[in-house]
């Protein structure tokens, strides 16, 4: 049987550690100092995983996508003047201002 799973990345903003989670792979969380670190990582982690949660046997093909997201940190609000207003994009399409 043929599976599709997908790995999101992103670069902590703060520590510059590259961060992955999945929303189909149970449990899936890593952290590594490299891109390079990561896939490896996730090389030895996820097959094991897949199999643990029922999610795909030895004899399945298994595609993993992964997705790299850069973070970007938020500026802090100016405290001299007039305040700056701060927003939220919800959906990539929709702006909450708050």
């Amino acid at each position: 049987m043929n599976h599709n799973f997908c790995i999101d990345v992103i670069v902590c903003a703060e520590s510059g550690r590259f961060v992955g989670t999945s929303d189909n792979i149970k449990g899936l969380v890593l952290e590594a100092e490299t891109l390079g670190g990561l896939l490896d990582a996730a090389r030895d982690v996820v097959p094991d995983l897949l199999f643990e949660n029922s999610q795909a046997t030895a004899e399945d093909t298994v595609n993993v996508t992964v997705s790299v997201h850069q973070m970007v940190r938020r500026k802090p609000p100016r405290s001299i003047g007039t305040p700056s207003p701060q927003y939220v994009v919800k959906d990539d399409a929709d702006v909450v201002y708050v």
